[in-house]
């Protein structure tokens, strides 16, 4: 079996990122609301991408649409992405390029003159609740739940133009599932799932952290539990990121990188670091839709092994051509 020891490769430099979408400079907002950086976006059971028309600013039935389907690859355009705002009781709203908010007429309860684009402010009709549901397959699916306590409808999963959004259910189906999903800029100190989109199953330090050889695992898998797959991303001045556990420690990439594996004793992915130095910095690498590929310091990616059993890490840190690494789906997590 090879020798799990470093090659010296030079670092493959991240690809240009573009800025993150900003939405226009527009009055004052609601004080008691802070907003998240960067973007979302929602995506209904059915797999289709809720979009503004025009970017927002419609007082229009049809402000919000539900045409487009995603598609790996597919660019996350201003019109599909929102601004996440959230105060400190747990409610949510939604701005859209325009600098507006989505609105739910008559704080929900209808199925015409559902939503509109053109509210300046957060008000409680701006306000939304957002909650994880059990039971459903993918990636944390979510509710969206109005002021008058109704569900969003997403009619027929998606896929259409006109009448595409209900809000007069009182509970949640099929057609009440969404995914939201990370878009751009992702701060620091924020919390995120990170799901690799070949599994759909979100990466979990098991314990925790602390350990050295079985590191991670998948939330799904047996005994595993939600609060472990829980990751803080904590910038450094360098604009790369470190990745904290529910416990506080860090993801060490051993090395720095360049091990396609580990050993029998112990993985090529430490969760024990209680300090961030070189070897725990992480550099998400935004692939122009929306998900991200995790390089190391050395300028390695994360990625499938080519060998080692399943005690030998689950990832690979030796990819240096990007387009073979693993892409991820960045889930926020503080509200969930």
């Amino acid at each position: 079996m090879p020798n799990p020891v470093s090659r010296l490769k030079p670092p493959i430099r991240p690809l240009p990122v573009d800025p993150p979408i900003q939405p226009p400079i527009g009055p004052p907002i609601n004080p008691a609301f802070v907003a998240y950086p960067g973007q979302i976006y929602i995506l209904t059971k059915g797999g289709y991408y809720l979009s503004a028309a025009n970017g927002g600013g419609l007082d229009s039935n049809d402000a919000i649409q539900t045409e487009i389907k995603y598609s790996a690859g597919l660019v996350v355009g201003p019109y599909l992405q929102f601004t996440l705002w959230r105060d400190t009781t747990g409610r949510f709203a939604f701005q859209t390029y325009s600098g507006n908010f989505i609105r739910a007429v008559d704080g929900g309860g209808l199925t015409t003159d559902v939503l509109n684009t053109n509210a300046p402010d957060i008000a409680v009709w701006e306000e939304f609740r957002i909650a994880l549901v059990g039971g459903q397959p993918g990636p944390f699916p979510i509710s969206i739940q109005t002021n008058t306590n109704n569900f969003l409808t997403a009619v027929g999963e998606g896929g259409k133009t006109t009448n595409a959004i209900h809000s007069d259910a009182t509970k949640v189906q099929d057609w009440e599932i969404f995914f939201l999903r990370k878009a751009g800029d992702l701060g620091s100190g924020f919390q995120y799932f990170i799901v690799p989109i070949d599994t759909q199953q979100a990466i979990a330090a098991k314990n925790g952290g602390g350990l050295t050889q079985n590191t991670l695992q998948l939330y799904g898998q047996n005994g595993v539990h939600l609060s472990w797959a829980r990751f803080n991303l904590i910038l450094q001045p360098n604009g790369s990121h470190a990745i904290q556990t529910v416990n506080g420690n860090y993801l060490t990439a051993v090395n720095g990188g360049g091990l396609d594996y580990g050993t029998t004793q112990t993985d090529n992915i430490h969760t024990d670091a209680t300090v961030a130095k070189a070897w725990e910095q992480f550099t998400f690498v935004d692939r122009g839709d929306s998900t991200y590929c995790i390089q190391t310091v050395s300028g390695y990616f994360l990625g499938k092994r080519t060998y080692g059993g399943s005690a030998e890490g689950e990832y690979s840190t030796d990819i240096s051509d990007i387009n073979a690494a693993t892409k991820f789906w960045i889930v926020p997590a503080n509200f969930l």
